[in-house]
């Protein structure tokens, strides 16, 4: 199946070899050793460069990069979860709205795991869907509470402070952790995309950081 939509994504963008490759859930049903094997066939066929994994556990991630380099073999590079700045009051959410088990947010002691073992994160709806900014889409809502509101409120504060958007410190809140992170933004309006590119000039202190978390 993993070879499958392998080969459909090089044929969809008419590419010969991905650079790095997501899986987008993982299946506990499956031992980590068959997913990392499988993935390193690809590899040495020149399909794919890099591979990482969104959604999984830091457990399962730890365990499989343990068995990679066991083996002698390419382990992931990168996790993908959900994660931003505010909190949700259900599971994940996906593109079309419905609550999904199979997607994993960022806790604390992910947190404190990548910050360990330096590894880096690319978050899905870095934004909360626009929450952050103040959009009252369905999307957005599911991050209503009164955690969020307070964590929302701090960011408008610190951006009046900096002269900046609640967006762009949604943004550089995650850019201040002590391990890579590459945001995910998903967008179709133009001025959206700029405002969001625009926080990768906002260096907040861990002060800030924290701050704008737990007040």
């Amino acid at each position: 199946m993993i070879a499958g939509d392998i080969t459909e994504s090089l044929e969809r963008l008419q590419i010969d070899s991905i650079d790095l490759f997501l899986l987008h859930r993982d299946d506990p049903r499956h031992p980590v050793g068959e997913i990392v094997d499988m993935l390193n066939e690809q590899i040495k066929r020149g399909r794919v460069r890099h591979i990482g994994a969104s959604n999984w556990s830091v457990s399962r991630l730890a365990e499989a990069n343990a068995y990679a380099a066991e083996k002698g073999l390419q382990g992931f590079v990168v996790s993908s979860p959900q994660w931003n700045l505010v909190h949700p009051n259900h599971a994940p959410i996906g593109w079309d709205g419905r609550y999904d088990e199979t997607a994993l947010m960022m806790d604390d002691g992910d947190i404190d795991w990548h910050r360990q073992h330096r590894f880096p994160v690319m978050p899905w709806t870095p934004t909360a869907y626009g929450y952050i900014a103040g959009s009252e889409s369905s999307n957005a809502l599911s991050f209503d509470n009164a955690i969020s509101r307070e964590r929302r409120e701090r960011a408008r504060q610190l951006a009046d402070r900096l002269g900046c958007t609640p967006n762009q410190i949604g943004l550089a809140y995650l850019l201040a952790h002590d391990f890579p992170v590459f945001p995910i933004v998903g967008t179709i309006d133009p001025e959206h995309l700029a405002d969001s590119l625009a926080a990768d000039g906002i260096a907040l202190t861990a002060e800030q950081r924290d701050w704008l978390r737990s007040g």
